[in-house]
């Protein structure tokens, strides 16, 4: 890291304050066993701006048994929120790949 942070400040002007621990979603936990990174803030923010904090987790992959039906009862979504939705689990599926099987 240190490596890093002496490269990019040769070629700008850079301040260092400390090291990162919540960085572009990832939380970055140093011990002696090493490097420790997680994105449960990152999630927990994602369903709090979105109001899903209540939502119920669904099993995956869903059982062949279930049949989907159109629920005319729920909100409408706007295209802004949905894709700034798709937008969030995109990013999830490219810095957590085990997600990408559950989200697509």
């Amino acid at each position: 890291m240190s490596t890093f942070i002496d490269a990019l400040s040769q070629q700008s002007s850079l301040i260092n304050m400390d090291t990162p621990h919540y960085f572009l979603g990832i939380e970055h936990m140093h011990n002696t066993y090493g490097l420790f990174l997680s994105q449960h803030k990152f999630i927990k923010d994602i369903l709090k701006k979105f109001d899903m904090t209540e939502a119920k987790p669904s099993p995956t992959p869903l059982t062949p048994i279930v049949t989907l039906t159109i629920n005319d009862d729920t909100p409408t979504i706007y295209a802004t929120q949905y894709r700034s939705i798709i937008g969030s689990l995109q990013y999830l599926i490219l810095t957590i790949l085990d997600l990408s099987f559950s989200i697509n």
